[in-house]
């Protein structure tokens, strides 16, 4: 959806935050505190055009599973009697799409996948030995998969139309309202279902940038539904922060809050509110927010966020003075943050074989050269290992600044000082050693912004 992505303009850092959160809000059934769920799973196979009349449908084995878990969780096993039919139960810990497998003696006939969840009972049918060209699977939520893929599977094709220029712009409001109610008709025809979650979280991603007043009717629009809210926690925010600002956006989910009893959501609630005030640099509210749920992400699955967060916000934050570092570079011999003393500069780490990186590459090098007067310097230090790739890279492209030597990031510990998990990351620092602000990903229009104001 490459157009309406373009239409939505907050900062990539913060995109990547929620995007770590809606696959938090996605995965949480399978870490938190598990359920047990059940469900009766039958079904009938015949023989189809290619099946060796020597093999009979007996002992044609059927076995679902659960990848999310290590080691893998088988949740069916099954196998056909003389007359191609099975029959069991189901054990499962979240309603959700599993992978399915068949197979006789050795010969795997087939795989695909299937909704399971609690009360809804499955019968498949299907030919042998062309399982993938025949099989029909008669359940409430699999027809309602059924149908969200369809619409899916034809929104794409108008999602490719828009980014060929084939839509007027007059009329592309329209068509993303119109597939916005079409996904939303599916949470209406198919309650509570796997699907209807699928679709209601499609319709708010493609209404996402267009219309924030929609989006947070859509999501007032049934307040018992668990599930809304927890979208909330992302949409709903997004939505007020364009509409009202900040302060509006932290009420918003201070709001959420309150309505909610289910620790992974009030997590992610303070995990949206320490990133909202950290990238508006309001750092000292991150702080404070931050250290009073510090006790929260304790030994649970979000742990690992709150170490790189706590790291950010003690040793990264804007105005803290820059970790120590020093490099060897390439052709201008050793620097450090101390002989860099007296010059604004960029530090980016990056990957050279990136193609997003080299798409932006000229951009990087337009802005640096914009701002070389003022003395601006810049500071790359690639990741590849090999100094034949980096000469490579430098070779077709002009290098108007200090390229650090392969391997230099492992020498000065770069990545643990600055805490980098995401490609590329630049960290702007001020003439007198101070951290301005760290940017991730390639959201150039902050960064030449804050040079700008850094400068003045």
């Amino acid at each position: 959806m490459l157009y309406i992505m373009m239409k939505f303009n907050t900062s990539l850092s913060y995109i990547f935050f929620l995007s770590f959160v809606m696959f938090t809000c996605n995965t949480k059934a399978q870490t938190e505190e598990q359920t047990t769920y059940n469900t009766s799973v039958g079904g009938t196979f015949t023989t189809g055009e290619g099946y060796d009349a020597s093999d009979d449908l007996k002992d044609v084995g059927i076995v679902i599973v659960d990848r999310s878990t290590e080691p893998v969780d088988t949740l069916y096993k099954a196998v056909t009697n003389e007359n191609g039919s099975f029959e069991g139960r189901a054990t499962f810990s979240r309603n959700g799409e599993y992978p399915i497998l068949v197979t006789k003696g050795s010969e795997r006939l087939g795989d695909f996948t299937l909704v399971l969840a609690q009360g809804d009972d499955v019968h498949i049918e299907a030919a042998l030995p062309n399982l993938s060209e025949t099989i029909t699977i008669h359940s409430i939520e699999n027809e309602a998969l059924r149908t969200y893929r369809r619409l899916d599977n034809q929104f794409y094709r108008i999602i490719n139309l828009i980014n060929a220029g084939a839509v007027e712009e007059a009329e592309i409001p329209v068509q993303i309202n119109t597939w916005v109610d079409l996904f939303w008709s599916v949470r209406t025809d198919y309650p509570n279902t796997v699907a209807a979650d699928r679709a209601a979280n499609k319709a708010l991603e493609t209404l996402e940038g267009w219309d924030d007043q929609k989006t947070l009717d859509l999501l007032n629009s049934d307040p018992d539904d668990e599930n809304l809210r927890e979208a909330a926690i992302y949409y709903g925010t997004i939505a007020k922060l364009n509409l009202d600002g900040l302060d509006s956006s932290i009420n918003y989910l201070d709001e959420l809050d309150e309505k909610t009893s289910d620790e992974a959501n009030r997590r992610l609630i303070a995990m949206n509110k320490i990133e909202l005030l950290y990238d508006s640099l309001r750092v000292e509210q991150a702080r404070q927010v931050f250290n009073e749920n510090e006790s929260m992400f304790e030994d649970n699955m979000d742990s690992s966020w709150a170490a790189s967060m706590g790291y950010e916000l003690n040793y990264l934050a804007p105005g803290m003075p820059v970790p120590d570092f020093e490099l060897e570079t390439n052709d201008q011999g050793t620097i450090s943050n101390t002989s860099l003393r007296g010059n604004q500069y960029l530090l980016e780490i990056v990957e050279l074989a990136n193609r997003q990186y080299q798409n932006y590459h000229p951009a990087v090098s337009e802005l640096v050269e914009s701002y070389s007067d003022s003395g601006l310097r810049l500071i790359t230090v690639p990741l590849e290992h090999s100094a034949i790739t980096i000469n490579a890279f430098y070779d077709e492209r002009p290098k108007p600044w200090a390229v650090a030597i392969s391997r230099a990031y492992e020498e000065s510990e770069l990545i643990e000082k600055f805490n980098i998990n995401q490609l590329p990351s630049r960290i702007l620092i001020d003439a007198d050693g101070n951290i301005v602000k760290k940017y991730i990903g390639n959201n150039l229009q902050d960064l030449e912004a804050d040079i700008e104001t850094s400068i003045k």
